[in-house]
């Protein structure tokens, strides 16, 4: 039998001339197409000049994105900066208005900055001030100086008294190397700066600062007072420690502060308190003479021997130019020992510093006569009850003649002329005031 053909599969075979034709076609296609393995070097010529194009767009964007960078750079080089918090545009206009009326010119932003920032203080908003004066530096030659005294007198009315306390050394150095700055606005600043360390138990810096001034600036009778006395006029009392807490309240986590704070505690009764910021304190810091000190101070206030005796274990032997009271501790703890050569020495070195500490002066005559030094001790004596007299008087501005005389009592001439000159000036501006009260003064008669 013969198989028939599936028909599919047969047209799939063309026998006819036209199939020829059209396999011939097929053939001569592939034959005509051949060539284009020759034609593959025109499409890399093509390749590589698209790259060269490529690369060509690829600078040309570089170029613009870099000179964008620097219209951005130099748009926010010579834009204005922003303005302090609590200074508002609007506020901001304000004052250049009141500038440009005030000195007929165009302001620059310097310029608008002080004015809102006295402007600020007038109108009773210190914070604001605060922000205006801390955008004019220090170095500008027409507002430094000013803007950091006033900066930090509104800083210590905020009771800021860390940022308040170093503006104003920022501005007495400032003003030890400008000439012509006015010598109350030198007082004003020293003063406060004064009563900033007093507040903070810090008699040592105070000392330095007050000695400053008397050497070559205006001082007040308060300032010799405060300098000649120092443990005469007692800081660690309820004003002092009501000043401190608002102090702690804006800055909780300074040491001056804490330390402080930990010796008022002492001071009112409480060594349980005192000592529970104490140790935090040092085990910050353990290496803090001030704060070793004040431990020191705490336990023999508190008369806890024991503890006293302990703690003197891990102290380090004894340094030139270490705080005042560790050195009279070293004292306190040699006499408790009854080691009398020992406390000697020790309360000299402090009456050689702080020539009229009223603890040092008694526990010397004490010691004294302990080593059966009659005569050292008599006078030694003596002197401690002259500074009692004195101290009873300190507060009161009449009787300079007689604090003079005082003074050179116990061996301080220097201070006995400050205080007559004082006197003088006292007794001068008195006489002044009452001249200009006459009739007949007004008109130069």
């Amino acid at each position: 039998m013969i198989e028939q053909e599936n028909p599919e599969e047969a047209a799939d075979v063309d026998t006819s001339a036209n199939g020829a034709e059209r396999a011939f076609e097929t053939v001569e296609g592939a034959t005509t197409r051949a060539p284009s393995i020759e034609a593959a070097p025109v499409e890399a010529e093509m390749t590589e000049s698209e790259a060269a194009s490529s690369r060509r767009r690829g600078l040309l964007w570089f170029i613009v994105a870099v000179g964008v960078l620097i219209a951005v750079g130099v748009a926010l080089l010579f834009r204005d900066p922003p303005l302090p918090p609590g200074l508002s545009p609007e506020e901001f206009a304000a004052a250049s208005e009141k500038f440009q009326s005030l000195y007929k010119k165009e302001p620059n932003r310097i310029d608008v900055l002080s004015l809102a920032a006295e402007l600020a203080v007038a109108e009773g908003r210190p914070a604001d001030a605060v922000a205006c004066f801390a955008e004019i530096p220090s170095s500008h030659p027409r507002y430094g100086l000013s803007a950091r005294l006033q900066e930090g007198h509104v800083l210590l009315e905020l009771n800021r008294a860390v940022e308040a306390e170093a503006s104003l050394r920022a501005y007495l150095s400032l003003a030890a190397q400008t000439r012509g700055v006015p010598p109350l606005d030198v007082y004003a600043a020293r003063s406060r700066l004064a009563f900033i360390l007093s507040v903070e138990l810090r008699m040592e810096e105070r000392q330095s600062l007050l000695a400053s001034a008397h050497e070559s600036g205006t001082v007040s009778l308060f300032d010799s007072k405060q300098f000649f006395f120092p443990h005469l006029l007692l800081w660690h009392s309820k004003t002092g420690s009501e000043q401190l807490d608002l102090f702690l309240k804006e800055d909780p986590d300074n040491r001056h502060l804490r330390l402080a704070r930990a010796r008022y505690l002492t001071f009112q009764g409480e060594p349980e308190e005192a000592l529970v910021v104490l140790n935090k304190l040092l085990a910050d810091d353990p290496k803090d003479l001030a704060v070793v000190a004040a431990v020191l101070e705490c336990h023999f206030e508190a008369g806890d021997r024991d503890s006293l005796a302990d703690f003197f274990v891990s102290v380090p032997e004894y340094l030139v130019g270490e705080p005042w009271l560790l050195t009279r501790m070293r004292g306190h703890f040699a006499m408790e020992q009854k080691k009398w050569k020992e406390a000697v020495p020790r309360f000299e070195q402090v009456l050689s510093a702080d020539r009229t500490n009223p603890s040092a002066q008694s526990a010397l005559a004490r010691a004294l006569r302990a080593l059966n030094q009659p005569e050292a001790a008599e006078a030694a004596t003596a002197r401690s009850a002259t500074l009692a007299k004195i101290r009873a008087g300190l507060t009161r501005e009449e009787g300079l003649e007689e604090l003079a005389v005082n003074c050179e009592q116990i061996g301080m001439p220097d201070a006995a002329v400050v205080f007559r000159r004082h006197r003088e000036t006292i007794q001068r501006a008195a006489s002044q005031t009452f001249q200009s009260g006459l009739p007949g003064e007004k008109s130069g008669r």
